[in-house]
């Protein structure tokens, strides 16, 4: 059985190979070739584990997944993941991945599609809340599939960018990306094509009333998250906007609408 740690995971599949692939796992879900359980979690003081399992393509791989909120100050990440790929017939062990890594760059994926086919080919900004893994990664792949010339930030914490910043200009490289901070939710909506929130929050992050041009939403966010805000959704698409929202790695903000499996 092969283990496959975070630089293996990144060196295995391009972006362009990983939206591919995330493509190719909806298809299989829509085409009913996938079989998928609920998520199931069992809690014991403030950590949950989580288990979801799958059968496609003649695999079956389960991922758990640790919740431990009170991590964030033991310096540590709040999430854990860890996936185990069998084989579908015998149930033999193929291979053990790091799980975060994973989830990031499939999470990210996710947000790229619903970009690629949804949002506008012209579209040059995207504005995040919440500037944490998840956020960097839903840039990321954005950039792939629209040319972002400007990314505007805004994040809850009273950490510093800079090193969110440089990663970001890293992992999109060689294309020149200009990035800029806002003082809140309001002016970085104002300025973005499309706008991505990446957080916890239980209440909005989002202005409850959009531009008048309307707005793009992308929400990859906690379980019972509230990020998106109470956008009314367009009767039409919005002159120079589009508007439309990713799945959550594992429920959907309660206040967008996917049609994708949330546990893809």
């Amino acid at each position: 059985m092969r283990y496959l740690n975070p630089s293996d995971i990144r060196q295995a599949l391009s972006y362009e190979e990983m939206m591919a692939a995330v493509e190719e796992a909806f298809l299989l879900f829509a085409q009913g070739q996938c079989a998928m359980a609920d998520r199931s979690a069992l809690t014991q003081g403030a950590t949950t584990l989580a288990t979801m399992p799958c059968f496609a393509g003649g695999y079956a791989a389960t991922k758990l997944l640790a919740s431990c909120p009170d991590n964030a100050r033991r310096g540590l990440p709040s999430l854990y993941g860890t996936v185990l790929l069998s084989q579908g017939d015998t149930g033999q062990p193929v291979a053990l991945l790091e799980g975060n890594t994973l989830t990031a760059l499939r999470t990210g994926a996710i947000g790229g599609l619903a970009a690629k086919h949804l949002a506008r080919e012209d579209t040059a900004t995207a504005g995040l809340v919440g500037c944490g893994v998840q956020g960097l990664h839903q840039l990321t792949f954005l950039c792939q599939v629209r040319p972002i010339r400007t990314v505007y930030l805004y994040n809850h914490g009273s950490k510093g960018l800079g090193p969110f910043c440089r990663q970001l200009e890293a992992m999109v490289a060689p294309k020149p990306l200009a990035i800029e901070t806002c003082p809140d939710p309001d002016t970085l909506l104002a300025k973005s094509d499309i706008v991505v929130t990446a957080t916890p929050a239980k209440a909005p992050s989002l202005p409850t009333t959009p531009p008048p041009s309307g707005a793009s939403a992308s929400s990859p966010s906690a379980p019972g998250s509230r990020t998106c805000g109470r956008f009314p959704r367009p009767s039409g698409r919005p002159p120079g906007r589009s508007f439309w929202s990713s799945p959550s790695p594992a429920r959907r903000a309660a206040t967008c609408a996917s049609p994708w499996p949330p546990a893809l």
